[in-house]
């Protein structure tokens, strides 16, 4: 596959992804789940990405490429694109505070809350920083 392929795949996918939710997406960030709540997807990466109105996230099925090789069973379902009104969130982001945490560079997580029951720790990269950027309260 060429990088024009590549580049072409990416673009088509934002488009799709944009008409599936009937809104121009803004960022995107692939970010690692470090806790969840109610649902457990530690260790999970998540699609999120975000339009001026909306916060949206996509999970996809958690098996690598070897597995699938020996998966005879059922494939696994596609999951559909959730998301949530930016008005209804709480986005506080968490320093790493611990002098080795800030030796060794540990990235900053991400704790994003809606309704009494959902809750996600992230771990916050560059892209993350810039899907949340005006939206952060510092803990």
């Amino acid at each position: 596959m060429s990088r024009t392929d590549d580049v072409e795949r990416r673009e088509k996918f934002w488009r799709d992804m944009s008409a599936e939710v009937g809104e121009e997406i803004l960022h995107n960030a692939l970010l690692r789940v470090l806790e969840s709540e109610p649902e457990n997807l530690k260790d999970q990466w998540l699609l999120f990405f975000a339009s001026a109105e909306t916060l949206y996230y996509k999970r996809f099925p958690n098996d690598s490429a070897m597995a699938r090789l020996f998966n005879m069973g059922p494939k696994e379902q596609d999951y559909p694109v959730e998301g949530q009104r930016w008005d209804n969130l709480t986005c506080r982001r968490r320093e790493s505070g611990g002098f080795l945490s800030r030796l060794l560079k540990t990235p900053a997580t991400l704790e994003l809350r809606w309704d009494d029951d959902t809750r996600f720790m992230l771990e916050l990269d560059r892209k993350g920083e810039v899907l949340f950027q005006d939206r952060l309260d510092r803990a």
